[in-house]
């Protein structure tokens, strides 16, 4: 037999309702986690698809205007050849004056009752002029015409041939004209 001796007031333990209340706090904190995880996972993927289909759009309008340019770029194709002779065109005559426009001044740069028997004109500005004057004056008077022309680099008399019985006389000219843009 065992005898005890318990000489403290015998108190019986409240049972503390502490207990309980800290398993269900931390159930409801592990439920308000979750739920604020879910609904980030939830946004973040929305977004992640957004930008996927962002960038796949961005990809493609990339390619279309690449291969746009690899077109108008690469050779002359049948989309092309008219632009490409567009631009050959323009090119050239942004570069060369006008030609007829040329041949209209040293025209005018005549006498009076001069007449052009030929005319030789090469692209690279070398004119040949062979003109039948009726005066023997009238062929410095074009001459000093010519040199003082502002589309005329240089000008001279190579060779004057008389007519009697027309009474005139032939010059040929050898004439260099200003063909480039801006040529000094």
């Amino acid at each position: 037999m065992k005898i005890s001796i318990n000489l403290l007031p015998n108190i019986e333990k409240e049972k503390s309702s502490n207990l309980l209340l800290l398993p269900i706090a931390g159930l409801i904190l592990i439920i308000a986690a979750s739920a604020v995880l879910l609904y980030s996972y939830i946004n973040l993927s929305k977004e992640v698809d957004r930008l996927e289909q962002t960038i796949a759009s961005s990809i493609e309008t990339k390619n279309e205007l690449q291969q746009a340019f690899s077109i108008k770029t690469t050779g002359i194709t049948e989309h092309n050849i008219i632009d490409q002779y567009q631009n050959v065109n323009d090119f050239i005559n942004s570069i060369y004056n006008d030609t007829v426009g040329l041949k209209t001044n040293v025209y005018q740069l005549l006498p009076d009752n001069a007449n052009v028997e030929s005319y030789v004109f090469t692209i690279d500005g070398d004119l040949l002029v062979t003109v039948t004057f009726h005066s023997k004056g009238d062929t410095a008077i074009y001459l000093h015409r010519l040199l003082q022309a502002d589309f005329v680099t240089s000008a001279l008399v190579t060779s004057i041939k008389s007519d009697i019985e027309d009474a005139s006389y032939t010059s040929l000219f050898e004439v260099k004209l200003k063909t480039m843009e801006g040529e000094e």
